[in-house]
């Protein structure tokens, strides 16, 4: 859900009825992914491996 919401090019409503999260679910899922993150090395490297091999499918 983290790169559909960077990457996806819809909005956040949709991405919260795509998943049948409501926004307040959507959010903080979102924020502990990110707390998750920063205190996980191993997280972190996967997280910024498929960053980065998602940015050339993208476009960006």
């Amino acid at each position: 859900m983290e790169f559909l919401h960077c990457y996806g090019r819809i909005k956040g409503v949709e991405i919260d009825k795509f998943f049948d999260l409501d926004y307040n679910t959507m959010s903080v899922r979102r924020k502990r992914l990110k707390e998750k993150i920063k205190k996980n090395k191993n997280l972190k490297a996967l997280f910024d491996k498929i960053n980065k091999d998602l940015i050339p499918l993208i476009g960006e």
